[in-house]
């Protein structure tokens, strides 16, 4: 499955040397390019750096959220990338411990280590894209 990875930006080299090598190992293919090419980098390349995050999030089957901070600076555009990724239908795994409301919602999965999220990244996600924004992420009632 096409895979986008979420996280703050300083855990570009743990992402790269761990966590990449792990789902390709299992089948995957992350297209989050914002860890592997250096124009991410560069101040004048910050709009086409935003564009080609949400270009590989519709690309990507699931997103993976790493809700734990990493580094100093606060990840902020994670959280715009988890809203597109609700919102387009994708399958949302949240790694770590995070207290956002959006993460209770029934389509979004938790675990608390990567390694965990491989059986969330099977199935099919065309299912979640099916009925209104009410039908699709509020849990049904218990009877």
């Amino acid at each position: 499955m096409r895979v986008y990875l979420a996280h703050n930006f300083a855990a570009r080299d743990w992402l790269k040397s761990e966590v990449i090598p792990f789902l390709e190992s299992k089948g995957h293919k992350v297209v989050s390019n914002w860890i592997t090419d250096d124009r991410h980098l560069e101040n004048s390349w910050k709009v086409e750096s935003a564009v080609q995050d949400l270009q590989d999030i519709e690309s990507c089957g699931a997103l993976i959220f790493f809700a734990d901070q990493f580094g100093i600076v606060p990840g902020e555009g994670k959280y715009v990338e988890l809203g597109c990724a609700v919102r387009a239908g994708k399958i949302i795994i949240v790694v770590g411990i995070g207290r956002c409301v959006f993460y209770n919602l029934c389509s979004v999965r938790r675990v608390t280590r990567y390694v965990d999220v491989i059986p969330y990244l099977g199935g099919d996600c065309g299912k979640l894209q099916e009925g209104s924004l009410q039908e699709r992420f509020t849990p049904p009632e218990s009877t």
